[in-house]
C-alpha cells in the first residue's frame, strides 16, 4: 500500500477508535451506490425507501483479504464497513482522514476476478474481489462530524 489512498474500506465501524493498522485496510478500486425512493405526483416522498445496493470492488493484497467478505455472506445479520478517504498512513497506522462513509448492510453477492499479467520479466498476480452489499442505512461523516444521515429501510 502506499502512504496514501484515496479510498480503503475496514470490516468495522472505525469511528471513535483510535487505532487503525494499515494492514486492517483493503484498497477499494470502486465503488458506487445509488438510492431511491417513491415519490407521488406532488414530489413528496412516501412509502419505504426502495431496495438500496452499495457495489464495491476492493484488490486483495495477501491471502487473509476478503476472507471476512464471503464469512459475512453467509451470516443472516447485517455488517458495518468504513469506506475511508484520502487516509494517510504514519509508521503503518491510520494517522488522518477527509472523509468517512459508514455503511451496515448485507453482503448479498461476492465475486472474484483473478488476473496473471507480466511486469518488467516478473510474473504478477492481482485477484479483485467485487461486492455487494444491501444497505440498512449509510452514514457520511466529513471531518470528523457527521455531515448528513441517511436511512435505508428494506421492507
Amino acid at each position: 500500500m502506499s502512504n496514501s489512498l484515496k479510498a480503503i474500506l475496514v470490516e468495522k465501524n472505525i469511528q471513535g477508535q483510535t487505532t487503525i493498522n494499515e494492514s486492517e485496510c483493503l484498497t477499494v478500486q470502486h465503488f458506487s451506490y445509488t438510492c431511491r425512493r417513491r415519490r407521488n405526483d406532488a414530489g413528496l416522498p412516501y412509502g419505504s425507501t426502495l431496495p438500496s445496493y452499495l457495489d464495491f470492488t476492493i484488490k486483495v493484497t495477501s491471502n487473509n483479504n476478503g476472507k471476512g467478505l464471503l464469512n459475512h455472506m453467509s451470516k443472516n445479520e447485517p455488517f458495518q464497513y468504513s469506506f475511508i478517504f484520502n487516509a494517510t498512513f504514519t509508521d503503518n497506522v491510520l494517522s488522518k482522514y477527509e472523509d468517512l462513509l459508514l455503511a451496515t448492510g448485507y453482503i448479498v453477492d461476492v465475486e472474484e476476478t483473478y488476473e496473471n499479467f507480466v511486469l518488467t520479466d516478473k510474473t504478477v498476480n492481482q485477484t479483485l474481489i467485487h461486492a455487494r452489499l444491501l444497505l440498512c442505512n449509510i452514514t457520511y461523516v466529513g471531518n470528523g462530524d457527521i455531515a448528513s444521515y441517511l436511512n435505508v429501510t428494506n421492507d
